[in-house]
């Protein structure tokens, strides 16, 4: 019986401890050089988080940075990004959201994506990366004033129904032994 109870325990440890969030996002896959790249996405992050993502342009060897610009999640899980592709040569590019040490993405995440800058004859690539992109607030909320507590990160519902199956498994196998 005591083994038993530690099994449940352990199942307990290990489904409190598994979560993850989800971050997506949606992008034209063709834009035009010179033109605005509408980056629209949606995510379970708290509010108020703030993380990035890298644009990057496709070589023979090795892929070249080409912007890395911050989003911010808002009320509702909303975030979006507006990258000027002026100066961005034709070509294949990719944009990617790096991984983060604070809060871990699930698997059903979308984190990568390729996409294709046209209408630009090849030219130099900029040497310089810009580093921070001035974003329009979301009018429908009020601002943030930076008093307000940092929302807990959530669990996801999954780690709580296996430590819930594992405890009727465990209890079916203990009355299946003692009639």
């Amino acid at each position: 019986m005591k083994r038993v109870i530690a099994g449940i325990l352990c199942l307990f440890l290990l489904a409190g401890s598994a979560s993850a969030y989800i971050i997506n996002f949606e992008a034209p896959t063709t834009v035009e050089s010179g033109s605005v790249l509408y980056i629209t996405g949606t995510s379970t992050l708290p509010a108020g988080f703030t993380t990035e993502m890298n644009f990057f342009r496709k070589a023979t060897v090795g892929n070249k940075e080409v912007a890395t610009l911050p989003f911010t999640i808002q009320e509702g899980g909303e975030w979006y990004i507006e990258a000027d592709t002026t100066g961005w040569t034709d070509g294949e590019y990719t944009m990617s959201i790096p991984p983060n040490s604070e809060y871990s993405y699930g698997g059903s995440s979308n984190l990568l994506q390729a996409f294709t800058v046209t209408g630009n004859p090849p030219t130099k690539i900029p040497t310089t990366v810009p580093t921070q992109v001035q974003s329009t607030p979301d009018m429908t909320e009020a601002p943030r004033t930076g008093d307000e507590a940092t929302p807990l990160p959530t669990q996801s519902p999954v780690p709580v129904w296996l430590g819930i199956a594992g405890v009727l498994a465990a209890l079916a196998v203990a009355a299946g032994k003692n009639p």
